[in-house]
């Protein structure tokens, strides 16, 4: 039988196989499996499936417990028909912010005579080993060491929780590519992945996604399982917290609906910060979609927010005071790996007999990805 693992470890296919954790990760694995025909069970250990990736509405509008969006590409546009789902695109032309010498920068996130002084580099030949270069080691060269630090680190920190000296470049760009060719090229090469591809949601949040995985699988998935150990033949796609000595950090989505708009997010999708800042982004909720909501803002940071604290940041930031209508927490303790050496090291000690990884575990943490790993 033709299979394309996505996972790492090894799982005998002419057995039932046992997927652990019914989250995105678990449900995608057992979409792919019941297309190439194998035995499999998905086991749940809550009475819900999706994990993470939850959507809520309160009184003002929509609130999502994590991933807010996806960027879609062609192969992800046949997985929803598939599924049925009909995504909403995100608004055109919305801004995107770094926070840099402490003011908003759109993007190119450098000035035209920062552009300039840097363009020769441009036309420099990339490293040809990237197997253990960090993402500042990948790019220095071409931006200089001050401004891959300005650029990279907010922009890389607001996503990955950690700075751009400790995540590893494979784990986080594309490698397909002809190292060794110049800055340039990779580049054009980087634009090709995503040209003409915008990020899209569901009417009713990104909960629809797991929710229309589960209808095509749901014979095969067992809620409120009460798994101690793992069989043999387990795929296991709970979170790597659990297995994980290190190698995670903790996030909190703090979602706020506001009285009136922040005049400075206006068209924008939201403002990343680095590595000093005691928040990690800012999304602009009601911008990015077309859904009737007042103002909304999702505040990502490393530690728990108070409504004080909110109202203080967002005065120093965008100097306007707010008037706070709601507002939704939710944590994901040790939740987010950490995309650095470290991590790797906890992933050599995991146990691989009988057993088999998916999820948090593999390279790549974006949605997109996740999903694009199991697509037939």
């Amino acid at each position: 039988m033709n299979v394309r693992p996505f996972w790492i470890g090894e799982l005998n296919l002419d057995q039932k196989i046992h997927i652990i954790g019914g989250g995105i990760s678990g449900l995608l694995a057992g979409y792919y499996f019941q297309k190439k025909g194998l035995n499999f069970e998905v086991h749940e250990m809550d009475s819900r499936i999706g994990g993470k990736l939850q959507s809520t509405w309160s009184q003002y509008g929509l609130v999502e417990h994590s991933a807010n969006s996806i960027l879609m590409t062609s192969k992800l546009e046949k997985f929803f028909k598939e599924l049925n789902l009909n995504p909403i695109p995100t608004k055109k032309k919305l801004k995107r912010f770094i926070y840099r010498k402490n003011s908003l920068k759109t993007f190119p996130f450098l000035n035209i005579i920062e552009l300039l002084k840097i363009s020769p580099n441009f036309f420099k030949k990339t490293p040809t080993d990237i197997s253990e270069l960090s993402v500042f080691d990948f790019w220095k060269d071409c931006f200089g060491e001050e401004y891959t630090s300005e650029i990279f680190t907010p922009a890389l920190h607001g996503i990955y929780s950690i700075s751009s000296d400790q995540l590893l470049f494979k784990d986080i760009f594309s490698t397909d590519f002809n190292f060794g060719a110049s800055y340039l090229s990779y580049f054009k090469h980087l634009k090709s992945k995503i040209s003409g591809h915008k990020s899209i949601s569901f009417a009713n949040g990104m909960n629809e996604l797991p929710l229309a995985i589960y209808e095509k699988i749901k014979e095969n998935v067992k809620l409120n399982s009460k798994i101690t150990e793992f069989p043999k033949n387990s795929l296991i796609c709970i979170d790597s917290r659990y297995l994980f000595q290190k190698g995670n950090t903790s996030i909190f989505s703090t979602t706020i609906f506001l009285q009136e708009p922040i005049d400075k997010l206006l068209e924008s999708f939201g403002v990343l910060f680095d590595k000093n800042s005691p928040i990690l982004g800012i999304l602009c909720n009601h911008q990015i979609f077309n859904r009737k909501s007042s103002p909304s803002y999702t505040i990502m940071s490393k530690a728990k927010i108070e409504i004080s604290d909110i109202k203080d940041l967002f005065l120093k930031l965008f100097n306007q005071k707010i008037n706070i209508l709601d507002l939704h927490t939710h944590p994901w303790i040790d939740g987010l790996p950490i995309y650095g050496k470290q991590r790797h090291l906890e992933l050599l000690k995991l146990d691989f007999e009988n057993k088999a990884y998916f999820g948090n575990y593999i390279d790549g943490i974006s949605l997109r990805a996740l999903i694009e790993k199991t697509l037939i």
